[in-house]
């Protein structure tokens, strides 16, 4: 089995979320009792030259088996994933418990704090393109000062801006022309 529990009172992170980083997933249940997918493959016989044992393979649910490593990755993405939605100091922890032949796995969160923006700041070479940023609201940003850090934000921003930049003419315009970089201040939690 696979949980992933956070250790934070903090109610933004969504732990079901998150579970779509994780690489390696239990074998199916049916009606959450039932593995019948790894017990219609169970039931095909070793030679696969046989039509109904290819037919039982196809539809079931080959055994998952425990990796070590995959559980490292997953480690590692869901850090990552934490650190995206502005918990920069995040820590994840793999508790594992054998029990026979079966492993039970828990991926513990440890986000912290999360990080808030302070500031925003644009640096555009391109007069003609300020003139037209600065010609429209500013407040349809979907960035702004107070928020908290989040990089799928800064990403839907981008695209904002680079669909109001198509709108406006720059047809061949396209979201990676545009970056940013944040910095966060020295014993603080701000960006």
């Amino acid at each position: 089995s696979v949980k992933v529990k956070s250790e934070s009172n903090y109610r933004d992170i969504n732990t079901l979320d998150l579970r779509k980083n994780v690489s390696q997933m239990p074998n199916s249940r049916w009606f959450s009792l039932y593995k019948l997918p790894l017990a219609v493959y169970s039931l095909s016989g070793r030679d696969s030259t046989k039509w109904l044992n290819r037919t039982l393979k196809s539809m079931g649910e080959a055994p998952v088996i425990y990796d070590s490593l995959s559980s490292v990755k997953t480690c590692a993405d869901l850090t990552q994933q934490l650190k995206n939605e502005g918990f920069l100091d995040a820590q994840v922890k793999i508790r594992t418990a054998k029990k026979g032949r079966k492993v039970n796995v828990e991926y513990i969160l440890e986000p912290g704090e999360p990080y808030f923006v302070d500031s925003i700041d644009y640096a555009i070479q391109d007069t003609a393109i300020a003139r037209i940023l600065a010609a429209h609201d500013r407040s349809k940003s979907l960035i702004y000062k107070g928020m908290k850090f989040d990089v799928s934000k800064l990403d839907a921003e981008r695209k904002r801006i680079t669909s109001l930049l198509a709108d406006s003419g720059y047809y061949r315009f396209h979201k990676d022309f545009i970056t940013y970089q944040a910095d966060s201040m020295a014993h603080s939690r701000l960006i």
